[in-house]
């Protein structure tokens, strides 16, 4: 059934959910006016198909009308087998099939998706439940307009059956007795199918029935000579528009000096045209057009002759259309990262099943419904989509960072295209349109054909990889599910001891020192309250991502990317290493040892576990959100404090799934559109015409800011003992939903105009709101353990694996933005040590972290390769690595591959003290 819906009623949705968008957001109407227009819309764009419906329904009647005297005739003399075989040879002479009796449903077939697909919808818009509509006070439930005693009756039903029914009076004038009974009877079985439905779904039908009325009275009306009227007033007006649009384009050309004249003359305020007005005149141009042009080509070209050629053209490019977003896009998104999505094969076959009926099954409809020069526009339309989104898909890429398995762009602002990309993208389309004319002018379907069926089988070959891929990446999820870790005692992961030594390191995914340095100047009392913490400011990390720096903080700095890459060590043994390296260590010299999250264990995006089945003397837990969900408790019901709609978070399987679909579905569209319109289809962290708004789920950033909030109820105290603690948190990571309040929300909220002038980006100030909460959580740590008196028995180490995009910056204040994300978080709160927080200058790199956790101990040679922990490495520089080409799927390899290394000592902030290295990639 999920097939069923996916084919033949979703691709109805999403252009139902299209336009709705367009009225609710970009209008900000209200719902009620919003559904009104969207039947409205709906009609206006069906009245092609139902037009065609009429025309067969006509011809039906009237090939009946011809042979029902015959047939009349051949009934009151013949009976039996004598009258079937004279009734059958009368449809021969008349060119009739009994299956032709089917076009007098065609106009109820094309009802029936609209209504499945409008009552999925319209039922499930959010807030319809706060909004009145007249004497409607909840339009998420029946009207109950009508109050009798204890009971209540829906007036609503009885309207829309009403107008439904003088629409059947008005077009049944034409119709025999018998094929009125049906229409009649459709009107009172929506009464009873949508008698207790919501009012706001009953607002749409009735508004359809109501178009439809009137649809049928200007049709009826002299044998539709209105129609002619209304095509030649739609002419007048189209030019009148063009004339007043042109006058519009002036204006708003001039409105800076108008801005200025209406200083002087208030008068001209009048004429002030701002560009949101302006460009909705502009799409209404670009739509009324378009109309146009397909209305003078019909009426203008002369009759058209179909090839067998041409329609297999079509045939190929739909085809490529539907592989090319339903299995090829999902297919390579997914397979690049196949153990980060759940139930991939679902998210890819739902894509496949929706794009069939997107570009196969309703192209296809449409193409055996309408003319020969409908048939020719289309084969010239979908010649042109497929062959663009192919080029758009592979040649115009865009380099857009990372995208999450929840299809969330971490940098939304590279999506906007430079000036010589969107030059290059109209270019290669208008090339396009004019090598496809001259190719079809000149009978050359064939080379277009070849050309598609090639791109077809390449696409289902990869496809066919992609899968093997996912397949091979879902096994070993498996057998990561299978490996849950340590078990979990009474909701207690980490240890602390009050007699004994504590050491603490948590790690903050792409932490900024830039953003605690603004931290720090906005909020003094902050670093007030870093009691007896030292911030190495001069810090560098090894790599600008996590997948080639990552171990040097667990691992020290035999573990760097370059030393990794030169020793010719299998990089994943090495990557395990150095996750075993310091809770071995600890173990070693009497410490009880915890590993939260350890990152990519086994090279696996997922946590694996699996690598510490055989190290049962190290404690080792993932995150499991069950462990927060009083915290998450206590959020919800602050946040519902100040809220009218409250929030109710579902995070049941099917609702998580739904969303991952949805946005699956909108991801392979935003692959296939030219690179200057992605932003505009992906906005402020969300896709356009995305009904996963109607899902409220868990976000990421509530998440990981729920494990450092709750530090101190995951933390079991010991009177004795000592206590090892290596803790990964992505909030850092992950902000979306960080506000200046500097706590997460379940909503995007709209952030302060000062804080996206003075950070640039959406995304940059919520970074820094996350910096911010990461460090007050940290405080609050501190206090518990002052709370316990393990305080001053405890060492606290914060660092990050490197940091981000910022602008204004010491970096790049230098010339050195290259080197802006390497610039890393190293604090430490040593043992017995108070005061406020300090600083230093010394160079420092995030391989200290081993060096800096071991200090105080006994023991310190890595139990592995048997050398002693140290940072002398660095005496004369250390080697920092560029441009890794490297996929974790990669386990056997034995470097990392760069193409340019730096070598770096003393103040990282000098551009001489970077030196610059070509690395020889025959070595790797």
């Amino acid at each position: 059934m999920n097939i069923f819906y996916n084919i033949f009623i979703y691709p109805i949705q999403f252009f139902i959910e299209i336009i709705f968008y367009i009225l609710k957001v970009h209008t900000e109407s209200s719902n009620t006016v919003s559904i009104i227009l969207l039947s409205i819309f709906v009609n206006i764009i069906s009245l092609p198909l139902y037009n065609i419906a009429e025309k067969w329904q006509k011809r039906e009647r009237d090939i009946q009308n011809k042979m029902k005297p015959m047939i009349d005739n051949i009934k009151s003399v013949y009976k039996g087998d004598q009258r079937f075989l004279l009734i059958r040879a009368c449809y021969r002479i008349n060119g009739y099939k009994t299956i032709y009796a089917f076009r007098g449903t065609l106009g109820l077939l094309i009802q029936i998706p609209f209504f499945i697909a409008a009552y999925n919808f319209i039922s499930n818009i959010p807030g319809l439940e706060l909004e009145k509509f007249w004497f409607i006070n909840d339009l998420s439930k029946p009207d109950a307009l009508l109050k009798l005693g204890n009971y209540s009756i829906n007036i609503l039903p009885f309207i829309m059956t009403l107008f439904s029914l003088l629409s059947g009076l008005v077009y049944a004038k034409k119709l025999t007795l018998k094929e009125q009974i049906p229409l009649y009877a459709i009107s009172l079985i929506f009464l009873f199918v949508l008698y207790n439905s919501p009012s706001a779904l009953l607002i749409y039908w009735t508004v359809n029935c109501i178009f439809s009325f009137v649809k049928n009275i200007i049709l009826e009306t002299k044998n539709g000579i209105l129609v002619k009227y209304i095509g030649k007033g739609f002419r007048i007006l189209y030019y009148a528009y063009f004339v007043c649009f042109i006058f519009l384009t002036l204006l708003f050309l001039l409105r800076s000096n108008i801005i200025e004249l209406s200083n002087k003359y208030a008068v001209l305020k009048k004429f002030i045209l701002y560009e949101k007005s302006y460009y909705d005149m502009l799409v209404i141009w670009i739509i009324l057009t378009l109309c146009m042009a397909v209305y003078f080509y019909i009426k203008k070209s002369k009759d058209i002759i179909i090839t067998k050629n041409k329609f297999l053209l079509f045939i190929f490019s739909i085809i490529s259309l539907s592989i090319l977003a339903g299995l090829f896009i999902p297919s390579a998104l997914i397979g690049s990262s196949g153990q980060e999505f759940d139930l991939p094969f679902l998210l890819i076959g739902s894509n496949f099943s929706k794009f069939i009926g997107f570009f196969i099954v309703y192209p296809i409809g449409i193409y055996f419904l309408f003319s020969d020069k409908i048939k020719n526009l289309l084969i010239y339309l979908y010649s042109f989509i497929s062959f663009y989104s192919i080029i758009n898909t592979f040649l115009m890429v865009g380099n857009y960072g990372n995208i999450d398995a929840n299809f969330k762009f971490e940098l939304e602002f590279l999506l906007v295209a430079s000036p010589l990309q969107t030059i290059i993208s109209v270019f290669v389309s208008i090339l396009l349109i004019f090598i496809i004319v001259f190719l079809l002018k000149k009978k050359k379907e064939s080379l277009l054909i070849n050309i598609n069926l090639l791109f077809i089988i390449v696409l289902i070959i990869s496809s066919i990889s992609n899968l093997f891929i996912i397949n091979q990446d879902q096994k070993i999820l498996e057998n990561i599910t299978a490996s849950s870790g340590t078990k979990i005692d009474n909701n207690k992961i980490f240890n602390i001891s009050t007699n004994g030594t504590n050491v603490f390191i948590m790690i903050f995914d792409k932490g900024s020192p830039q953003y605690y340095t603004i931290a720090f100047e906005r909020f003094p009392e902050l670093e007030d309250q870093m009691d007896g913490f030292l911030w190495y400011t001069n810090n560098i990390s090894f790599h600008n991502y996590t997948v080639a720096s990552i171990q040097t903080l667990y691992g020290g700095y035999e573990y760097t990317p370059y030393e990794l890459t030169t020793n010719n060590d299998v990089l994943v043994d090495k990557h395990n290493e150095a996750l075993l390296m310091l809770p071995q260590l600890f173990y070693n010299n009497g410490y009880v040892p915890v590993t939260f999250d350890p990152v990519y264990a086994n090279f696996s995006r997922v946590t694996d576990l699996s690598l510490f089945a055989n190290h049962t003397n190290i404690n080792a837990y993932k995150s499991d959100y069950s462990l927060v969900q009083d915290y998450v408790a206590k959020l919800i019901e602050e946040e519902n404090k100040n809220r009218t709609n409250k929030i109710i978070i579902n995070n049941s399987e099917d609702d998580i799934i739904n969303n991952k679909l949805l946005k699956n579905f909108r991801f392979s569209i935003f692959r296939m559109l030219p690179i200057y319109a992605r932003n505009l289809f992906y906005i402020n962290n969300s896709f356009l015409f995305d009904s996963s708004q109607f899902v409220k789920t868990l976000n990421t950033s509530i998440k990981e800011y729920s494990f450092l909030a709750s530090l101190s109820n995951l933390t079991k105290v010991n009177t004795n003992g000592n206590y090892f603690n290596f803790i990964y948190n992505s909030l850092t990571h992950e902000p979306f939903y960080v506000y200046n309040d500097f706590l997460p929300h379940f909503d995007e909220l709209e952030l302060p105009k000062e804080d996206l002038d003075f950070f640039g980006t959406d995304f940059n100030a919520r970074s820094y709101y996350a910096n911010v909460s990461s460090i007050k959580e940290v405080i609050n740590f501190c206090n518990f353990l002052k709370s316990i008196n393990a305080y001053d028995n405890t060492k606290i180490i914060i660092v990050s694996d490197h940091s981000r995009y910022f602008s204004p910056s010491v970096m790049i204040d230098n010339g050195m933005s290259l080197f802006n994300e390497y610039w890393s978080l190293l604090l430490i709160k040593d043992f017995n040590s108070r005061g406020k927080l300090k600083r230093s200058g010394e160079f420092m790199t995030s391989a200290e972290t081993a060096y800096l956790a071991s200090t105080h101990l006994t023991n310190r040679t890595n139990p592995y390769t048997g050398k002693i922990i140290t940072n002398d490495y660095k005496n004369n520089g250390v080697f920092v690595v560029h441009n890794v080409k490297w996929s974790l799927g990669a386990t056997k390899l034995r470097s990392f591959y760069f193409d340019t290394y730096y070598k770096v000592k003393d103040n990282i902030f000098e551009k001489t003290n970077w030196q610059k290295f070509n690395y020889d990639k025959e070595k790797q």
